[in-house]
Formats: C-alpha cells, structure tokens, sequence
C-alpha cells in the first residue's frame, strides 16, 4: 500500500471560526467614532440608504439612514423621516418608514395630530407655541422619486378646521399660524374639501418634489386646537 502522506484526522478535525473574522468577511467594521467622522472612508465612499456596517463599539449591525456624509448610521432597516418640533413634539403621535425593496421605495408617515392647531385660513397647522411645523423633507437619496402615492383619513378631524390641504414647499421654515403662501414653489398634494374618516384618495399629479418639506394647511380659519384626527400617508419612489 502506498503511503500518500494523507492524514484524515486533520481533515476530519473541527474548525473553530473567529466570529470577529466572519464579521469582517460579511461587513465592514467600524467603531461609534469612526462612524460619527466626516473625514472617515465609511462616509466618504459607496454611502447609500441602508448600507450596514458592524458596529464594533456597540457589537451590532447599523445600517446608513443616508447617503449623505452627516447621514446617521442607525439600527434596524428601516429609516423615517424626521418632522419638526412643532409636530413630532406637540401631535398626540407620530411616526415615519422608509423601506427599500428592490428598486422601490415606501415612505410612510402615521400622525395623530390630536393637539395641534391651525389659525387664519391657509396657515400652517401645528403646535400654537408657534413652532416651526413641517412633517418631514423628502430627498432623493432617502425616499427615491416620488411617482405615487396615496392619503387615508383614518379618524375624522375635530375640534379644528376640517378642510385640510397636504402642501409641500421648498422651505422647512414654515410656522404654525403662518401662511403656506409665504413658502416657495408650494405643491398642493390634494384639495378635497372636508376630510372624513375612511377616505381614501390617490397622489398621481400633486407629489412633493426633491428636498422639499410637506405641512398640513387648514383651507378655513380655525384657530381652535384639534380633538381628533388621523392620516395615513403613503408615497411610492424609486
């Protein structure tokens, strides 16, 4: 029998894998600080929306909130738009997605505005301190370009004025009981009259550009604070 030199127990032997070297194969892996640094490479090259990293710091996987070098490097998948003080701070509740899938992008945005409130006809619906009131900016690198999207009331308005526009405008300066016309190129999303819950209507036309900022109007004077009152809003990009 020839003697080929072969030992099979070395084959047959377990393999112990470092867990830190599986990590670096499957992500790059930075610490809190280098992630937090402008002038690192993590933030300088191949950023986009979602992109993960491990934490070495924490011992987690983030992923990027942005392509953006000031973008954040957050956990979980899914990264929201972020509104104003006047809103987030003031609304009964609020909250945002923003989901890749593909090559589509869903943005969504819940709120509750329970506690806020408009003024003179067409100003800006918000908190009466007044604060600056807008419910998040749309920018390419995050939501994508908007092509569809879709409004459902899901509690009727009450206590404040029920005509209610959805406005978005270059600026995200815009303050409660101010006009919306006081903001640049405003995009009417829809003018429905009266909303009510159940209402469904569709965004084919009336779609917020790229980096604008989206409010809510009242079409009446009002300046009594809200109830009640819940949409859903949802936009569709790629």
């Amino acid at each position: 029998m020839v003697d080929t030199g072969l030992d099979l127990s070395r084959i047959a032997a377990p393999t112990t894998v470092d867990k830190n070297e599986f990590i670096r194969v499957v992500y790059p892996v930075k610490t809190t600080a280098e992630l937090a640094s402008a002038t690192d490479r993590i933030n300088l090259v191949d950023k986009f929306l979602g992109k993960p990293v491990f934490n070495s710091t924490t011992g987690q996987v983030v992923y990027a909130g942005g392509a953006l070098v000031a973008d954040a490097w957050v956990a979980g998948s899914d990264f929201g738009i972020s509104a104003s003080d006047g809103i987030a701070g003031f609304a009964d509740a609020y909250g945002s997605s923003v989901v890749r899938s593909g090559g589509i992008v869903k943005t969504t945005i819940l709120i509750d505005f329970d506690g806020l409130e408009g003024g003179d006809a067409g100003d800006i619906i918000g908190d009466a301190t007044p604060s600056i009131s807008h419910l998040g900016q749309f920018t390419t690198a995050r939501n994508g370009t908007i092509l569809y999207g879709t409004i459902t009331c899901i509690e009727t308005p009450a206590g404040g004025e029920p005509d209610i526009d959805f406005t978005s405008a270059d600026e995200g300066t815009g303050v409660q009981d101010t006009t919306i016309a006081s903001l640049s190129n405003l995009q009417v999303l829809l003018d429905t009259g009266d909303w009510s819950g159940g209402v469904v209507f569709e965004l084919m036309t009336g779609l917020p550009a790229a980096d604008q900022y989206l409010y809510m109007v009242g079409v009446g004077a009002d300046a009594v604070e809200y109830s009640a009152g819940i949409f859903l809003l949802e936009f569709y990009g790629v």
